[in-house]
């Protein structure tokens, strides 16, 4: 998701209500292979014990976690264990943008002429290289393999556009990582796609080249609105994200996925207003993230989620 995040915070259910529109929309899902087969209705940035309570409160199960998961032994993972809250660890994407950042400043530079739109600085100089990556996320795992809120991975962001594919050897490495430690933990792959005017697709076909069938157990889709410099109310796009998400899905079938096999978690859009101090990221109303949730499903997500991000 965008790199400008700084802090990601819970958006669920209290807006939308997920239920209601899976039994208007029921589709039959085989057990994950080799993965813990559950429903996701997720929330990012669960990370005070009030917000756990209010989480679980609304039918959330699963709380998406960037940096640090939270442990039985602190009083958020306490709170998590008591009401039944899977943790996803978000780190692993965390260390991959990091490499991919390394990369798109040495051997992976941006085209000529070009600004290094993925990350303008070399973040972290000191993952240089694929080693380096896996030694990273080695770390993780042996920590979450013992910690029992952790039920899944987030392996993958955002990545940079002209160095499209160069993750999926990277991903098949991480996911036999993760075999080793936890082998019915799903990686579940995460890809962009903008909520584009109707009939409109930005869709980029070679960010699906990341995707592959021993690289990801399930496939997280995002979708949001660019910014935009004056106000908008989001009435002017296409909720229903009926040109980009069939343009995503055509592209990871083209690269061997099957739904019945790698099951899709959508996650909408749940955040509106100023960004940056300069733009404005147009909507949302209930309405608007009940056609969001409606399109994933309908599109056969078994798994829901909604995020939103602060500027710094």
């Amino acid at each position: 998701m965008k790199r400008i995040l700084v802090s990601m915070f819970f958006f669920a259910l209290l807006l939308v209500n997920t239920s209601a529109i899976y039994a208007a929309n029921p589709v039959a899902h085989p057990i994950l292979r080799h993965v813990i087969p559950w429903h996701m209705k997720a929330g990012f940035s669960i990370n005070s014990v009030a917000a756990v309570d209010n989480a679980t409160a609304l039918g959330i199960n699963t709380a998406i976690i960037y940096g640090t998961p939270y442990y039985p032994a602190d009083p958020v993972g306490a709170e998590m264990l008591a009401k039944g809250l899977h943790e996803v660890d978000g780190g692993l994407a965390s260390d991959l943008y990091y490499y991919e950042c390394h990369r798109t400043h040495t051997v992976a530079l941006p085209p000529s002429g070009q600004p290094n739109t993925y990350c303008a600085t070399d973040e972290e100089p000191a993952m240089n290289s694929e080693n380096a990556l896996l030694a990273a996320i080695d770390t993780h795992l042996q920590a979450d393999a013992a910690n029992p809120l952790i039920f899944g991975y987030w392996v993958l962001d955002d990545w940079a556009i002209w160095d499209s594919g160069s993750a999926k050897l990277v991903l098949q490495a991480v996911h036999a990582q993760i075999q080793n430690y936890t082998p019915s933990y799903p990686a579940i792959c995460g890809l962009g796609v903008a909520i584009d005017k109707p009939g409109i697709s930005d869709w980029i076909p070679g960010l699906a080249l990341n995707y592959s069938n021993s690289g990801c157990d399930r496939v997280g889709i995002y979708s949001y609105i660019s910014s935009y410099a004056i106000y908008m109310d989001g009435s002017q796009f296409d909720f229903t994200l009926k040109a980009g998400l069939s343009a995503v899905l055509a592209s990871l079938r083209q690269q061997g996925w099957n739904i019945q096999n790698t099951p899709l978690l959508g996650i909408g859009q749940a955040f509106a207003g100023t960004y940056a101090t300069t733009n404005y990221e147009p909507g949302i109303t209930v309405a608007q993230m009940q056609t969001e949730a409606t399109a994933f499903c309908q599109a056969g997500a078994n798994s829901i989620g909604w995020y939103g991000w602060s500027d710094s």
